[in-house]
């Protein structure tokens, strides 16, 4: 299975879930499996350093910059997290609020 496939949240970052049922009305399957890029970007931006456990050092912290006159920081930030996290990053943009990127996993 390809890094970019996996299990799709929604805008409130809860489980998309689609119950399925058989015959007898029991639930065989329910989990939405797809295409994570978007999300996986968006959770590494907003998150800062020690907020995902399984790796305290993932997170660009896209809050700590909403104040700040430093973009180019916050550039080199999400194109490090983005790389490290294994997408090639194409191009970055920000106009604080918004973040416009185009980046994928290989």
């Amino acid at each position: 299975m390809a890094k970019s496939t996996g299990i799709l949240l929604d805008d409130n970052m809860e489980l998309v879930i689609t119950p399925v049922r058989d015959l007898d009305g029991l639930i065989t399957s329910g989990l939405v499996v797809g295409n994570v890029t978007f999300q996986n970007q968006k959770i590494l931006i907003n998150a800062t350093k020690g907020e995902i456990k399984e790796d305290p050092m993932s997170g660009v912290g896209a809050s700590n910059y909403v104040e700040s006159n430093d973009s180019e920081g916050f550039v080199r930030e999400i194109r490090s997290q983005l790389t490290r996290d294994g997408q090639r990053v194409k191009s970055i943009s920000v106009k604080i609020p918004a973040v416009r990127l185009e980046a994928s996993y290989d």
